[in-house]
């Protein structure tokens, strides 16, 4: 990819990535560090002149897969559920071909993206345990 400065890296993340869920400190912290260490990547690819070769990180909230379905029965509020799994794939497929940076799904989920760093942290803490992200 380096020699030729083409090529497209994506990284399937998750929301725990963004947003630290309780109950799963140690399935966030490994997807912070993914996400953190796709944003350096970006970083060092662009600093060393490989415009060409492009990133897309995507953040799906959790979808049907063997590893929820291994969890059992989640407790999440109804407004969440568990995405449909070929409804990411195509999402995932669309951001890559749109050369998308980051992809978060669902999309209300880039509200607070977006907000988290502005809001006070008490405020902030306040709308996410409320919500179950």
């Amino acid at each position: 990819m380096l020699s030729k400065n083409c090529g497209h890296i994506v990284a399937i993340c998750s929301v725990a990535g963004l947003f630290g869920a309780s109950g799963l400190v140690d399935y966030s912290v490994s997807k912070f560090a993914f996400v953190g260490f796709v944003e350096a990547l970006r970083h060092e690819l662009i600093n060393l002149g490989k415009c060409g070769i492009k990133t897309t990180t995507i953040c799906p909230f959790y979808f049907t897969s063997n590893m929820t379905s291994e969890l059992g029965p989640l407790s999440l509020p109804p407004k969440y559920s568990l995405l449909d799994l070929k409804m990411v794939a195509d999402r995932t497929v669309e951001a890559i071909l749109k050369e998308a940076d980051f992809l978060i799904i669902p999309r209300i989920l880039y509200l607070l993206y977006f907000f988290k760093g502005m809001l006070p942290t008490k405020l902030y803490d306040w709308i996410v345990t409320r919500s179950a992200v």
